[in-house]
Order: C-alpha cells, then sequence, then structure tokens
C-alpha cells in the first residue's frame, strides 16, 4: 500500500483534487472570531494499516479573524495558506484559500473538534455543481436547507491530533 504524506493529501485535495473551489468565501472574513482550538500543530492520526506520517499543519493566529496555515514535510514549509471559519446551520466550515496565488479559489472544509481534541475535517466535493453553476451563496443555502446533503463532503475526513 501506497503511503502518501499528510501534506501531499491535503494540497492535493485543496489544490488538484475534488474539492469544491469558489472566487469568494462563504461569509466574509471577520464574520467569525477565530477557534482557539484550532490553533496549534498537527499531525495525521494513522489509518490502520498505514504508516504513521511526517507531515504537519501549523495552524497560527493571524489576526483577530483569520488564520495562518503552514503545510510542512520533514521540517521544511511546503505550502502557505489562510483559512477563516463559517458557521453555517450550526456547522463550522474553514475557508482556505494559497495565499501564494492571489487569484486562489476558496476551498471548504467542514470541521469538528472532538472531546479528546482530534480535529476531523471533510471538504465540499465540486461534483454537484456543474462547472460554474454555484455561488457560495448557493453553496450557504443547500447546507441551511439540508446540512446533511447527500454526497455534499468528500466521504474520506481528515483526522489530526494536536501536538503542541
Amino acid at each position: 500500500m501506497q503511503v502518501r504524506s499528510l501534506v501531499t493529501v491535503l494540497v492535493s485535495l485543496v489544490c488538484f483534487g475534488c474539492p469544491l473551489g469558489l472566487s469568494e468565501p462563504l461569509s466574509p472574513v471577520g464574520s467569525e472570531l477565530l477557534d482557539e482550538q484550532l490553533l496549534g500543530q498537527w499531525v495525521a492520526i494513522p489509518v490502520e494499516g498505514e504508516k504513521h506520517e511526517n507531515g504537519r499543519v501549523s495552524v497560527f493566529r493571524f489576526d483577530s479573524s483569520e488564520y495562518y496555515l503552514e503545510f510542512s514535510e520533514e521540517g521544511a514549509v511546503e505550502d502557505r495558506m489562510a483559512a477563516h471559519i463559517s458557521v453555517i446551520a450550526g456547522q463550522k466550515f474553514l475557508n482556505v484559500r494559497d495565499i501564494e496565488d492571489p487569484n486562489g479559489l476558496y476551498n471548504f472544509a467542514r470541521y469538528t473538534v472532538s472531546a479528546d481534541g482530534d480535529l476531523s475535517f471533510q471538504f465540499i466535493k465540486d461534483d454537484l455543481f456543474p462547472d460554474g453553476q454555484t455561488s457560495a451563496k448557493a453553496v450557504r443555502k443547500l447546507v441551511e436547507d439540508d446540512p446533511r446533503y447527500p454526497g455534499l463532503f468528500d466521504p474520506n475526513a481528515i483526522r489530526l491530533r494536536r501536538v503542541r
């Protein structure tokens, strides 16, 4: 079985995979304050049968409403992203964009933090929306109308554990 690093999985999901990408976020930056639970360094929780990964996600406070994220592998920073929170129908979403691409699209990941502090998130998939046929407003309405809409989220949740 091929083992993929956390950084490779996250970056390919955001940059090349199937997450929905839009030019506008689900809500404006500043509409929600930071969730302090997200701050820190995280590593992937190994899937049974796979080797532990060396990749890390570091989440820093950028200001009162936006995060700065670094994806690193073996100590070298591979990617830098910005993120902010949107709350829709009681669910928390990260609006994530590549800060090194001024024309970069926003991707959206629903996240939860478990009682033991583990972070889990799932990206909104793009296959429900024909190219150019959706907007942040339409996605918000879909989530508000049916937060458990079948096929809206990638079924493979990414699970992380805080290390610092």
